[in-house]
């Protein structure tokens, strides 16, 4: 089978992004495994982290709210999640009747999670009212970034969850991390420029690139993704750079990124209290222009 990697039509054995994610569950039970495990790697994906009957529940709350908006095609089980042919899904970001429902916050920052980020931080963490939570259809896709041009202005201990609700493959449009860009030297510049911008202050989307391979061309990236599982989730820092495959079903695909920090820390106030970004305008063009990367040299 064709995938599409933003831009690109790519075949599935392409070494540029044959490299599988490695599964740390079994260093749950130890924190201090887990912290140099996230150092090294950059991230951590548990396996069966959440009951599977959990998130199936939560994902049956989720699609039901879709199916209001009139975003699966009429005759279909809702489960399957098919995309009606010309609605657009709704937008589900930081919308707190579906994010805070009873059966969908429990995924999101439930007790488990909350004990997970605090011996990751080997302190109470905390998490930012805003989720981002997603129904992405068919054909869509999301663009290579870094989180810190995002949520840059608290906490630099700042960790991104993402958490997947069904099976996600790369058809479906699985996320997929850029190896070793959080610390390799041949991204150092990457993290000096891009990853010190401020999508807000800086007036564009946040996106680096359109076109993962590009940076595999130029830096000789590799990118890592999976089949994920529901019950599994992701934990990455704000400067691994990411991308998602291109949804190439018929079906939505639902995920959640969700945002961890040390309590004790100064938090981005963009992403906290009742009305966290209810009026946030469009920045401006959804990935750097030509002009900001040869300001940035990358």
């Amino acid at each position: 089978m064709t995938l599409r990697l933003g831009t690109r039509e790519i075949d599935p054995a392409d070494p540029r992004i044959a490299e599988e994610l490695r599964d740390s569950g079994a260093l749950l039970d130890d924190a201090r495994a887990l912290r140099d495990r996230l150092d090294d790697d950059g991230y951590l994906l548990l396996r069966g982290f959440h009951p599977r009957d959990a998130v199936l529940r939560a994902r049956a709350t989720i699609l039901e709210y879709v199916a209001a908006a009139g975003a699966l095609a009429p005759g279909t089980a809702p489960e399957e999640a098919v995309a009606a042919a010309s609605v657009a899904p709704p937008n589900m970001k930081g919308r707190r009747e579906i994010t805070h429902h009873p059966a969908v916050q429990p995924i999101l920052e439930g007790p488990p999670v909350m004990a997970l980020f605090a011996r990751l931080f080997d302190m109470p963490a905390r998490s930012f009212d805003y989720k981002w939570l997603r129904a992405t259809p068919p054909g869509e896709f999301t663009g290579v970034h870094a989180d810190s041009v995002y949520m840059g202005r608290g906490s630099a201990r700042l960790l991104t969850c993402w958490i997947p609700f069904g099976e996600v493959t790369p058809a479906t449009g699985a996320i997929t991390l850029c190896v070793g860009s959080h610390r390799s030297p041949d991204f150092a510049r990457v993290r000096e420029t891009y990853g010190r911008s401020d999508n807000d202050r800086d007036g564009y989307g946040g996106w680096l690139t359109l076109d993962p391979l590009e940076l595999s061309e130029r830096h000789g990236a590799r990118w890592a993704t999976t089949t994920f599982a529901p019950g599994d989730v992701l934990i990455f820092g704000m400067q691994m750079l990411h991308a998602s495959f291109t949804n190439v079903t018929h079906r939505h695909r639902l995920s959640c990124d969700v945002r961890f920090q040390p309590a004790a820390e100064p938090v981005d106030e963009r992403w906290v209290g009742e009305g966290a970004l209810a009026a946030k305008s469009d920045p401006g063009p959804r990935v750097a222009t030509p002009a900001m990367r040869a300001a940035w040299g990358v």
